[in-house]
C-alpha cells in the first residue's frame, strides 16, 4: 500500500524523534513543528488509509520560532520538549492520548512550561526527553555557552523535573573543554538509569545518569564524527542492560554499537553501501531485535535492517518508496494486523508508512515505551 500523507508542507525546523506512537485503542500518533505550532497528529487503526488529524490543536503549544522538537510516549502522555529559537527557551508540554482522561488533549496545566532559556544562546537547539517509571522527566539539551580562553565553545546540559519543579542547567558535557559539544540522543535504560550521547568534533560519547541522578564516566562510541541517531534504545538480555547506537560514518557506511552492562562492544557496520548524510539513521528495537531505517541514496528510499541481539546486520529491506527524504523517525508498534515496523519521515511532506514485522507481541504492547528512533535535519 502507498505511503500516506500526513502533514502538506515541509516544517520549518530540525526534527527530533517523532515516534510513530499507538494507544490501546489502536490510534497511531505523530509529532509535527511548524515555526509557531507543535502538533500531535492522529489517525485511526488504519493510518495508510485514514486521515490524519490534529486534535485539540487550538490548545497547541505555541511559539515565535521552533527549531527542534522531540517526544517520547509514556502510557496514555505524550511528553514533548522544543526549543523556541527567538526567546531561547526550552519548553515542555504533555498531550492525553485517546484512552487517557483527558482524552485527545494537550494538558492545560502544562504547555508551553518552561525548562530554561540559556543566558548564553547555544549555537542550535537539539533536546531530547525521557520519562522515568515514576514520572520524573530528563531532558538533554544545548545549554549555555562557555568561554574558555576568551572563546565561547557550546556544551551539553540536562534538566530534570520532579513533583511539578524543574532543575536546569546540570553539566554532561563541554564544561571548561576548549570544544564544542552537542546533544545528539537519549534513552531509558535499566533500573531508570537514563543515558546521554553527544558528540564533538573527534568523535561520539556516551553518558549515564542513574536513577538517584549521579553522572557516570564517558564513554567515547567513536572516535570520527558523524550523524547520530537520535534514541538509544534499550532492552533487557536476561538480566544485561544493553543499548544500541547507530551512526551514519561516512556516505558508504552506516555502523552500530552496543553498550552491555555500560561496556561498549565491537562496533558493527551494516551491509549497504550507498548511504547519504542527511536524514540522520534512526534505531528502534524490539526484544532483542534491533532495526535501523535510514535512506538508500541509490533509490532514495527509506529502507531498514535487521540485527538480532547485537548479530550481523542482515538483508536491506524497502519500508516506503519516497523521493528524497531528509528526515526518519521509526519505531515498532502493535497495531491493525499484527507488529510493524512504523516510520514517519519528511520528504518534501511529511509521510507515514509502515512494514509488516511479525504477529502481535505476546502480549500487545498498548504502546512502546523508550524505544525510540529520532528524527533530525541540519
Amino acid at each position: 500500500m502507498a505511503r500516506k500523507l500526513v502533514y502538506s508542507s515541509a516544517p520549518s525546523l530540525d526534527f527530533g524523534w517523532r515516534g510513530p506512537f499507538v494507544d490501546a485503542n489502536d490510534k497511531v500518533y505523530t509529532l509535527v513543528v511548524n515555526a509557531t505550532k507543535v502538533y500531535v497528529l492522529k489517525a485511526g487503526a488504519d493510518p495508510l488509509v485514514n486521515t490524519w488529524t490534529g486534535p485539540d490543536s487550538g490548545s497547541s503549544p505555541t511559539g515565535t520560532s521552533f527549531k527542534f522538537a522531540s517526544a517520547i510516549q509514556d502510557g496514555t502522555k505524550i511528553h514533548v520538549v522544543a526549543w523556541d529559537n527567538s526567546g531561547g527557551n526550552y519548553e515542555y508540554s504533555v498531550f492525553g492520548t485517546s484512552d487517557d482522561a483527558s482524552a485527545d488533549q494537550w494538558d492545560a496545566t502544562i504547555v508551553d512550561e518552561q525548562i530554561e532559556a540559556p543566558t548564553n544562546a547555544p549555537t542550535s537547539g537539539e533536546c531530547f526527553i525521557s520519562v522515568r517509571s515514576d514520572g520524573d522527566v530528563i531532558v538533554l539539551y544545548n545549554g549555555d555557552t562557555d568561554k574558555v580562553m576568551g572563546t565561547d565553545y557550546d556544551r551539553v546540559d540536562y534538566a530534570r523535573r520532579e513533583s511539578g519543579s524543574w532543575t536546569v542547567g546540570i553539566n554532561v558535557a563541554g564544561d571548561g573543554l576548549e570544544a564544542d559539544r552537542y546533544a545528539t540522543g537519549i534513552g531509558r535504560g535499566a533500573s531508570d538509569k537514563v543515558w546521554f550521547q553527544f558528540r564533538q568534533a573527534s568523535g561520539g560519547y556516551l553518558r549515564d545518569l542513574s536513577s538517584t541522578n549521579s553522572l557516570g564516566s564517558e564513554l567515547q562510541v567513536s572516535g570520527t564524527g558523524g550523524s547520530w541517531a537520535f534514541l538509544l534504545p534499550y532492552y533487557d538480555d536476561g538480566g544485561v542492560e544493553v543499548m544500541t547506537t547507530a551512526r551514519l560514518h561516512t556516505t558508504s557506511d552506516v555502523r552500530s554499537r552496543q553498550t552491555r552492562d555500560g561496556t561498549l562492544q565491537t562496533e558493527l557496520a551494516l551491509s549497504g553501501t550507498d548511504f547519504n548524510l542527511l536524514p540522520e539513521p534512526a534505531i528502534a528495537v524490539d526484544g532483542t531485535d534491533a532495526y535501523v531505517a535510514y535512506r538508500d541514496d541509490t533509490a532514495s528510499d527509506v529502507t531498514y535492517q535487521k540485527s538480532a541481539d547485537g548479530a550481523a546486520w542482515g538483508n536491506i529491506t524497502t519500508v516506503s518508496t519516497a523521493t528524497t527524504p531528509v528526515a526518519i523517525s521509526a519505531n515498532v508498534i502493535d497495531h491493525g494486523g499484527g507488529k510493524v515496523l512504523a516510520v514517519v519521515y519528511l520528504d518534501t511532506d511529511v509521510y507515514y508508512d509502515e512494514i509488516s514485522i511479525g504477529p502481535f507481541s505476546d502480549p500487545p504492547r498498548n504502546r512502546p515505551n523508550e524505544k525510540h528512533i529520532h528524527l533530525l535535519r541540519r
